[in-house]
């Protein structure tokens, strides 16, 4: 089974050298996947199950840079979010391959919650 990666130092035409680097991240092979920034300063790529494929840890520079790219309404509310944070301090390998449910994308989050209570319940059923 194949690690997830960081990405390459790419630069292409006039768009921003990392919004470069992010789009040249490995993808599932399949295509099938999304990319998110997380509230620890990580940008993911995952696949359509929710399982990280690569990784690209940020800067604040960076991910200011990154968050410059939303809408007002957005940007404004991950600058708040993510003041301070810089996502090269996240080393833990199982951090950048499976976050915290409060740094996945919400989509996960009530995923992993709906899993988790799942998980519980047939726990205290088999207890019984």
């Amino acid at each position: 089974m194949e690690q997830p990666t960081s990405g390459p130092k790419l630069s292409c035409g006039n768009q921003p050298v990392l919004l470069t680097e992010l789009k040249a991240l490995e993808k599932h092979p399949t295509g099938e996947g999304f990319s998110h920034l997380g509230m620890d300063g990580v940008w993911r790529e995952f696949d359509k199950d929710g399982k990280v494929w690569s990784y690209q840890t940020l800067s604040p520079e960076e991910i200011k840079e990154m968050v410059n790219v939303w809408p007002e309404d957005i940007r404004n509310f991950l600058e708040k979010e993510l003041r301070g944070v810089d996502g090269r301090n996240v080393k833990d390998m199982a951090q950048l391959l499976h976050p915290d449910a409060d740094i996945m994308p919400p989509v996960l989050q009530s995923a992993i919650v709906g899993h988790q209570q799942v998980t519980s319940a047939s726990q205290k059923n088999s207890t019984s």
